[in-house]
């Protein structure tokens, strides 16, 4: 069995992939459109909302 060698240790190229990785998600993000700030009070609220309305396990659909 032959393999090849490599000059870089396999951690350094696993690493370098994750950082290229991180950076096209960053891009895609700022990519995306424009920021919109968020409240976050707003959003708990509607989950609650939501979680209310749904059936309890004693109910059927």
């Amino acid at each position: 069995m032959t393999t090849a060698l490599s000059l870089e240790p396999p951690n350094r190229t696993r690493c370098q992939a994750e950082t290229d990785r991180l950076r096209r998600a960053w891009l895609e993000g700022l990519e995306s459109g424009p920021f919109d700030p968020f409240d976050i009070e707003a959003i708990k609220q509607k989950a609650r909302t939501r979680l209310i309305s749904l059936p309890g396990p004693d109910q059927h659909r």
